[in-house]
């Protein structure tokens, strides 16, 4: 396979944008606003997140233009970001659902967090330390909003077998994360 070449019309724009010309911005956004938000929309539940989606990546492209190699087209660059952009959307909008089903926002400290991102990355690391079953435990229990009853079925144990163990799952949760906060 050879080596891509950019075209030149794309090339110029590019040079014209990291020399911060407004009118290449307006230029760039018209080019690719309509596409860059069919791309999103396609990804996203609502058009109002996707708006907002797609605005955010048109400043992250901004902002890491300088990153832009030039090996690739800049519709291609701009996907990836998208990509990124796509999958933080998601992880904010997990670390928001977790945190409004599980009862422990009362004894975490979130408000130290200075992103959803942030909490959404401290969130797996604290469900990747304690791993395995208080995980497998307290996403039944909150995430799928499974009753003691059903999980105490489910796995031939009493409920106040399971009310112990979630109990224990909830505290190595308060405990692993603070550790994170250490």
């Amino acid at each position: 396979m050879g080596k891509f070449e950019i075209n030149p019309a794309e090339s110029q724009l590019v040079a014209r944008l990291r020399q911060g010309q407004s009118r290449a911005v307006e230029q760039w956004y018209h080019l690719y606003q309509k596409r860059l938000l069919r791309l999103v929309q396609a990804r996203l539940p609502s058009i109002q997140d996707a708006q907002d989606v797609t605005q955010e990546i048109f400043i992250n492209c901004l902002q890491n233009l300088s990153n832009f190699s030039e090996q690739s087209s800049l519709w291609t660059w701009m996907c990836s970001i998208a990509k990124h952009e796509i999958a933080d959307y998601y992880r904010k909008l997990y670390a928001k659902k977790v945190l409004q089903l599980l009862p422990l926002s009362d004894f975490l400290p979130v408000n130290n967090l200075h992103s959803s991102t942030e909490l959404a990355e401290k969130l797996e690391c604290v469900w990747q330390k304690i791993g395995g079953y208080y995980r497998e435990l307290l996403m039944q229990k909150y995430l799928d909003q499974k009753k003691v009853a059903q999980l105490a079925r489910a796995q031939g144990k009493t409920e106040k077998a399971i009310e112990s163990e979630l109990f224990r799952a909830r505290q190595a949760f308060k405990e692993a994360f603070n550790e994170l906060e250490d």
